[in-house]
C-alpha cells in the first residue's frame, strides 16, 4: 500500500511540474493541433520572441495570427538577440539579423535557426524586394545590399534625412518603407530613383525594435514594435499612422517579423506516363513523362522501371515533357513507377504504367526444335507411344 502511495505521489508531482512549466509544452501541442488545419499560412505572422514581461517564456521563433496576436505559439527555443527579419517567397526562406552582425535563416516548420554568415555590421532591419530579388539590411542611417548566400554586405548608402532605421519592408512595386525610430516617422524610398519621402508620423513612441512587414496576401503594411510592451499595428502607408491591432501575448517583444506568402510550397502533381504497353526483350522503348508543379519549381523525375533499375532525371521546368528510353531483359509483366520531386524536396505521389513483355511464339517453336535436335533418339519412342494411344 505504501509503495503504491509513493508511486502515486511521484506521478502527481511529475504531472504538476509538466503542466506548470510556463505553458511551454502545451503551447507546442496547441501549435501541432492547429497545424493540422492549416491549408496555408495566410493571415499568420512569424517572429522571434526576445522576452516577455513575466519571463514566462524562453526566447525563440514564434507564430501568431495577424488578427489575434494575443495568442503566440512557440515554434522552438533559442537564445539569439534578433533585431529584424524578411521573407523570400521564391526560396521559402525566413531571414533574420542580430545585433552581432550575423545573418541567420529560420525554418518555418521547425523553428530551427541556422547561421549563414556575417555582414560586419549589427543590422537593425532586413527587407526583401521580390521585384528585384534583392535583400536589404540597415543600421543607423545606412542602407546596404546583402548577399543572401553569405550574409555579406555588397554595397552601402547613407541617408541624410533619416537618423536611426529600425524597420523596413518592400511592397514589390518599387518602394521600400522605412521606420525611423528616432523620430517615429514612416518614410518611403523609391528603389529606382533612390529618392526618400516622409509619409508621415506613426503617432506612437517606439522604445524598442520597430519591424515592418508588407502582407502580399492583403496588401496591408504591418508593424511589430515595442512601446511600453510588444504590440502589432496596421500602418496606413499613405499617411503613416499606426493603428493598434493588439498587444502580443504577455507583452512580448517580437522582432524578426515576417508574413509568408506563396506558402506552404505545394508538391508537384503525379506524372503522366505514356508509351508502349507491349514489347520484346532487349529492345529500347521510348516513354514520356510530364508533371506540373503549382509553384513552377524545377522538377526531377524518379523512375522505377520494375526490373530493379531506378533512375533520376532532372532538372526540368514544370510542364515540360521528357522522353526516356528503357529495355527489359526478361519476358514478363512490368510496372513502371514514376514520381516528381521539386527543388525544395517535396515529392508527388507515384504514378503507375504497365508494359507486358510476353514470351514469343517463335521462342516456343525454337525451344521445341532445339529439343528434338538434341534428342533425335526420342522419335522412335514417341512414335511407339502414339501407336499405343491409338
Amino acid at each position: 500500500m505504501k509503495k503504491s502511495l509513493v508511486i502515486l505521489i511521484i506521478i502527481l508531482l511529475i504531472t504538476i511540474n509538466f503542466y506548470s512549466a510556463g505553458g511551454k509544452f502545451q503551447t507546442q501541442i496547441d501549435l501541432y493541433i492547429e497545424k493540422q488545419f492549416f491549408e496555408s499560412y495566410e493571415n499568420y505572422g512569424f517572429g522571434y520572441r526576445l522576452y516577455d514581461h513575466d519571463s514566462q517564456y524562453d526566447p525563440g521563433p514564434v507564430l501568431f495570427k495577424l488578427d489575434n496576436p494575443g495568442t503566440v505559439y512557440t515554434l522552438a527555443y533559442d537564445n539569439n538577440t534578433i533585431t529584424g527579419g524578411c521573407y523570400n517567397p521564391y526560396t521559402y526562406t525566413w531571414y533574420v539579423c542580430d545585433d552581432m552582425s550575423y545573418i541567420w535563416t529560420i525554418d518555418i516548420w521547425s523553428g530551427d535557426i541556422t547561421l549563414i554568415g556575417g555582414s560586419g555590421e549589427g543590422f537593425s532591419a532586413l527587407a526583401y524586394d521580390p521585384q528585384t530579388n534583392t535583400m536589404y539590411g540597415a543600421y543607423e542611417d545606412f542602407l546596404c545590399g546583402i548577399d543572401m548566400q553569405t550574409g555579406e554586405r555588397i554595397w552601402q548608402w547613407s541617408f541624410s534625412d533619416i537618423s536611426d532605421i529600425s524597420g523596413m519592408a518592400a511592397n514589390g512595386i518599387g518602394h521600400l518603407y522605412i521606420v525611423d525610430k528616432f523620430t517615429d516617422d514612416l518614410w518611403q524610398l523609391d528603389l529606382e530613383a533612390f529618392t526618400i519621402t516622409c509619409v508621415g508620423p506613426l503617432n506612437i513612441n517606439i522604445k524598442g525594435n520597430a519591424d515592418l512587414e508588407f502582407d502580399f496576401n492583403t496588401e496591408i503594411l504591418y508593424l511589430s514594435t515595442y512601446t511600453t510592451q510588444g504590440e502589432l499595428y496596421k500602418v496606413n502607408s499613405w499617411l503613416g499612422e499606426a493603428i493598434l491591432v493588439d498587444n502580443f501575448e504577455d507583452g512580448a517583444r517580437i522582432p524578426g517579423f515576417i508574413i509568408p506568402w506563396n506558402w506552404p510550397p505545394s508538391p508537384p502533381e503525379s506524372p503522366q506516363i505514356s508509351g508502349p504497353k507491349h514489347g520484346k526483350i532487349n529492345i529500347e522503348y521510348e516513354y514520356k513523362f510530364v508533371s506540373i508543379d503549382p509553384d513552377d519549381d524545377l522538377l526531377t523525375y524518379i523512375i522505377d522501371w520494375g526490373d530493379g533499375s531506378i533512375e533520376e532525371y532532372g532538372f526540368y521546368p514544370s510542364g515540360e515533357v521528357i522522353t526516356v528510353k528503357h529495355a527489359w531483359s526478361e519476358e514478363r509483366l512490368y510496372t513502371i513507377k514514376a514520381k516528381a520531386r521539386e527543388v525544395w524536396g517535396l515529392e508527388s505521389s507515384w504514378s503507375y504504367y504497365e508494359i507486358n513483355i510476353p514470351k514469343d511464339k517463335m521462342t516456343y517453336n525454337s525451344l521445341v526444335l532445339k529439343f528434338f535436335d538434341r534428342f533425335t533418339h526420342m522419335f522412335p519412342i514417341l512414335k511407339y507411344i502414339t501407336r499405343l494411344a491409338q
